[in-house]
């Protein structure tokens, strides 16, 4: 089984709140930089005790662009956290990103 899909329950849960939602490297249907967008991806670190692998700690990474509805929900009601206070760029989009680590079995 690949990691995305044991990390799909996350993914799922985030699709009602952004229904856009795509993993990283998937393509995405943006027309332009100033449509709403949310990206999922990760990052793991295999844990070992004797050789085998026991359990992998994921670190998910949600990038929002132009997306302030629901941000505290998935802070509050998902455990995700923001990685650093969201900005506004020269075209008054709004960009932010979340965090949040599983442990994968």
């Amino acid at each position: 089984m690949d990691m995305v899909s044991r990390l799909s329950k996350y993914f799922d849960e985030l699709v009602p709140y952004f229904p856009d939602l795509s993993w990283y490297g998937k393509k995405a249907d943006l027309e332009n930089i100033d449509d709403e967008g949310a990206i999922l991806t990760y990052t793991d670190d295999i844990s070992k005790a004797d050789t085998h692998p026991h359990f992998i700690t994921v670190t998910l990474t949600l990038y929002l662009t132009n997306q302030t509805e629901h941000t505290y929900d998935i802070a509050r009601e998902l455990g995700y956290y923001a990685v650093d206070e969201s900005t506004i760029d020269e075209k008054y989009n709004v960009i932010s990103a979340y965090q949040k680590k599983v442990v994968i079995m």
